[in-house]
């Protein structure tokens, strides 16, 4: 019985231990102003929009990521038309972020391995300000506008 005891003990540590190495871990932001966190991330990005989502797909059989379909309203990097299809992880704590359809975003996209994908570290963030992201004042003249819908 003490055997037993053990050994379930033993598989709760590692499974503990295995779950801590997974999770999430970001880099602390707020040592540069908000205006050179932003340039220093639209360097390394893939595509850079705002933009609404339509679906979040579930995840496919033996992965751990989702697609998520946006309609792009403003693009400065990368996306140039009113679709854009990204991936990320389907749990936070392997630093996915968790994206609500209907909710509009603005997306800082990375490539990882041929991959376009956004992680919880980025600075995507949710739009709730009717005039945008505050990211938008440092971002200039986008690229890419949708065309208004008559």
């Amino acid at each position: 019985m003490t055997r037993y005891f053990s050994i379930i003990a033993f598989l709760f540590v590692l499974l503990t231990a295995a779950n801590a190495v997974e999770a999430c871990s970001c880099p602390q932001f707020g040592t540069q102003s908000e205006a050179q966190e932003v340039n220093a991330s639209v360097k390394d990005t893939a595509a850079l929009f705002v933009g609404k989502v339509i679906k979040v797909s579930e995840p496919k059989d033996g992965e751990r990521s989702v697609e998520v379909e946006f309609r792009v309203d403003r693009a400065w990097v990368g996306a140039k038309s009113s679709r854009m299809t990204i991936r990320t992880e389907a749990s936070s704590a392997a630093c996915g972020y968790s994206f609500e359809e209907g909710l509009t975003y603005i997306v800082y996209v990375y490539r990882y391995d041929d991959v376009i994908s956004v992680g919880l570290c980025s600075r995507t963030r949710i739009i709730k300000e009717q005039n945008g992201s505050p990211d938008e004042k440092y971002l200039g003249v986008p690229s890419y506008v949708r065309p208004i819908e008559k």
